[in-house]
């Protein structure tokens, strides 16, 4: 994961929504909302410490959740973009952990592509090939994002409907 410290160390950045909910940073006024059923929603940046929805996490049926967050130039993230050369504060960013150890992959919800561009612009729909849950990025500000995540009418039988709430 290029845009996560612990992915990649230099330049400074900041952790990504697996790696903080491993640390327990999640909190009732900086939650990481696991959603069971579509929904829409509004993001907030996940390093700006003010109260909002920071990160959401999506079941799967392999057991390895899809995180969603949006990220913005705050803190150790500044100069995350590279002075334009990336996308990643123009867009949500897609992780799943690895089925083995606390490591994280990032996911390029547009391919093809390289590691520097790998944010699911404003317009765009991804398609998880497991589950095959949409997720759409409606419109985003530097304040939020605007997403709607859409199950399948077969697998939202199949995974109890319930909000979770970190």
């Amino acid at each position: 994961d290029y845009f996560s410290v612990m992915g990649r160390s230099t330049p400074a950045r900041d952790l990504n929504a697996y790696e903080r909910e491993l640390l327990g940073w999640f909190d009732a006024d900086r939650p990481l909302v696991e959603i069971r059923r579509s929904a829409q929603l509004v993001l907030t940046p996940i390093e700006d410490a003010s109260p909002g929805l920071k990160a959401v996490k999506i079941p799967r049926p392999n057991g390895q959740p899809l995180y969603l967050e949006y990220r913005q130039p705050i803190g150790f993230d500044q100069g995350l973009d590279q002075g334009g050369f990336s996308d990643v504060f123009d867009g949500l960013l897609l992780h799943v952990p690895r089925m083995r150890g606390h490591e994280s992959l990032l996911i390029d919800p547009t391919p093809p592509g390289e590691p520097h561009r790998s944010a699911l612009p404003s317009g765009a729909t991804y398609t998880d090939p497991l589950s095959g849950i949409a997720v759409r990025v409606h419109q985003r500000t530097a304040t939020g994002v605007d997403v709607s995540i859409v199950y399948p009418p077969a697998l939202a039988c199949r995974i109890p409907c319930a909000l979770s709430v970190w």
